[in-house]
């Protein structure tokens, strides 16, 4: 008889996978598959199903909205590592099992065999029930069952057992006759639970519990209790009847499933700790060479000197990238990446996404071009910073495959529907494509076309991926065109809500001449980090004061009062966020309320909300641009207001 299955589940990735596997190694399973709620109530409404697998997160809602409406049917709860309470909530929700979903999709491998223990899970409750039935007929139905049956007397001591319990505990009749239900239990009566005894013995219906047992040899072995009172004609209790399931495997490979979950989170933990410690250890110098490179740069140089200068920089910033892009990956494979909804110009992004590719970036005889199609909405909500990335990531590949011609992006407006605009982004280029055997495999991590690419034109291997898990968290698709020597096209669609423009008032552009008077508080360990700074606010003409660690800063922030403070976070003797923790709660107005700006060389999410929740206002990352800097200190030195009371 074949075995018919409903798959819940509305991410299309997980769809196919499920299908592939499904065809492969479950040939007589039949199956369908419903990618939203609404699409599982009416397979459910027209279907009998032996099994029902459901994801968490659904299009319309969540699993717990479903599972409490499929009574007769099992249900497997699939769930992402780290998420015990969303599972704990699922089983007592009516869900019988569930499997721990992983990136590589490993658990469609142990689908089979839980679908099967699932089913003779199902059987054994069915004949359960079949003898508790027969066991209120006062029949002799107990002998017949392969589970252990206990009946007990109207004053709850043990009165008959079957075979089958006699075979898993060793216990004779002629042994336990008489004595009390504690005798499983080491003394722990289930008769004595308060929970029982309204149910039961009050209520005079029927109650489930798991209970740790002991054989008569002192052997552990975990049941799944179903206690049932039998009642006369006059509905009177005359005995009491416990029929067992071991499910002592079960309770074994959930004991396991949490160490690993635990083990699992304790390596994330790890892999987060090992991320943030090699961010600012890299960052750290990486932020000396790109500054002083810089600041290099606009010293008078020779031809010579300038070359050299270049050959660095250029060296130094794909450095970073490349660090950016373990980093990143290493964010979106753990589910770290939230999207940011904001106001979206995509005409603007598109055009500065363009701009940043520098001139030695773009080879002689290759044009990078723009074209963003009229039907666009000038604003949008999205996420600007991924969105950026995306197309930063495709550029960048594209540029850097082709020697000649030209790559082009092209964002057009496809369909408007239910208030979401589906706007769609082409990438082409006439560079050296991609071999056919290779476009499954692109989007693969540390994959490149092939073995020589790394060496000639450089990279990871990590862009796509990054590209291709930044789409799906919008819940797109990146689709790849490409023929050997003709060039690739990349396209992939968003879905976007109609923004509305800022009300606020666009201000005048504020000169770096107005923050020359502006005392600021620079909070840096670091001595190379230190001459950093010191040269690129001396060179604007800044006064500033410099504090080695948190507690210099404390002291010199008991002495005089500054308009600004840059902040380290890692530092010797006190760090920035302890320091930042002492000014926000220990000082008075208005030296309390002194805006602080991290300057963090971690690019982990974590330490940034740290900073953020502890009480700065802001963070620069290291390597940092000295733009962003000034632009940081325009933003919350409040010029203006300064400039009013001067003048008033």
């Amino acid at each position: 008889m074949e075995t018919k299955i409903l798959l819940i589940e509305d991410d299309i990735i997980d769809q196919k996978a499920f299908e592939r596997y499904a065809q492969r190694e479950m040939p007589d399973y039949v199956y369908n598959i419903a990618g939203s709620i609404a699409k599982a109530r009416q397979f459910l409404a027209g279907n009998e199903y032996d099994v029902v697998i459901t994801d968490y997160f659904l299009g319309d809602g969540d699993a717990f909205d479903i599972i409490p409406e499929i009574k007769d049917t099992p249900v497997i709860f699939a769930s992402g590592a780290g998420d015990e309470e969303v599972v704990i909530e699922a089983l007592r929700s009516g869900a019988c099992d569930y499997l721990i979903k992983d990136a590589s999709r490993n658990y469609l491998k142990v689908l089979p065999l839980t679908i099967e223990k699932i089913l003779v899970q199902k059987q054994a409750a069915q004949k359960l029930l079949a003898a508790e039935m027969q066991v209120k007929k006062l029949s002799h139905v107990s002998q017949q069952t392969v589970n252990p049956v206990i009946i007990f007397d109207e004053k709850k001591n043990i009165e008959w057992v079957n075979e089958a319990f006699v075979n898993l505990t060793g216990y004779s009749l002629d042994e336990i006759s008489g004595i009390s239900a504690g005798l499983l239990q080491r003394g722990e009566n289930p008769f004595e639970n308060p929970e029982i005894i309204k149910k039961v013995v009050e209520e005079r219906s029927s109650y489930e519990y798991d209970v740790l047992c002991y054989t008569k040899q002192g052997a552990k072995y975990w049941s799944h209790d179903s206690l049932t009172p039998i009642l006369d004609e006059s509905g009177q209790t005359k005995n009491y009847v416990i029929v067992q399931t071991d499910i002592t495997e079960k309770k074994n490979t959930e004991m396991a499933l949490i160490h690993a979950k635990e083990a699992a989170l304790e390596s994330e933990k790890a892999k987060e700790h090992f991320l943030a410690n090699m961010s600012h250890e890299i960052r750290t110098p990486m932020n000396s060479i790109v500054g002083f490179t810089d600041l290099l740069l606009q010293e008078p140089l020779s031809t010579k000197q300038r070359e050299y200068l270049d050959a660095i920089k250029w060296s130094s910033e794909n450095l970073l990238g490349i660090i950016n892009d373990i980093l990143d990956f290493s964010k979106i494979e753990s589910g770290k990446v939230e999207l940011e909804m904001a106001e979206l110009d995509l005409r603007h992004l598109a055009d500065s996404c363009a701009k940043s590719f520098a001139l030695n970036q773009i080879k002689d005889g290759v044009s990078l071009n723009v074209q963003v199609d009229p039907s666009v909405p000038e604003y949008l909500e999205g996420d600007s910073i991924r969105i950026n990335q995306i197309l930063t990531n495709l550029l960048s590949n594209s540029l850097k495959f082709t020697e000649r011609g030209e790559v082009r992006l092209e964002i057009k407006e496809k369909a408007v529907e239910y208030g979401q605009h589906e706007i769609m982004f082409v990438v082409t280029d006439t560079g050296i494509g991609i071999p056919a055997n290779k476009l499954d495999s692109i989007f693969e991590t540390f994959t490149q076309a092939s073995t020589d690419t790394t060496r000639k034109y450089g990279g990871t291997g990590l862009g796509l991926p990054i590209v291709k898990k930044l789409v799906e968290l919008y819940g797109g698709e990146i689709i790849v065109e490409s023929q050997e020597g003709m060039g690739s096209r990349f396209e992939f669609t968003l879905r976007l809500s109609k923004g509305e423009p800022s009300n606020a008032e666009k201000k005048a552009e504020i000169q770096l001449d107005q923050i020359q008077n502006v005392n600021l508080l620079v909070v840096e360990d670091h001595p190379l980090n230190q001459l950093l700074i010191k040269a690129t606010l001396k060179g604007q003409n800044i006064k500033f004061d410099m504090a080695n660690n948190g507690k210099e800063a404390i002291d010199m922030l008991n002495k005089k009062a500054y308009d600004l403070i840059l902040m380290d976070i890692h530092m010797p003797e006190m760090g920035g966020i302890k320091a930042t923790q002492i000014i926000r709660n220990v000082f008075s107005e208005p030296k309390r309320s002194t805006p602080i700006i991290a300057m963090t060389a971690s690019a982990i999410r974590s330490d940034l909300e740290a900073c953020l929740k502890t009480g700065m206002d802001d963070y620069i990352p290291k390597p940092f641009k000295a733009e962003e800097l000034f632009s940081k200190i325009l933003k919350w030195v409040r010029v203006e207001d300064r400039l009013t009371k001067e003048v008033a």
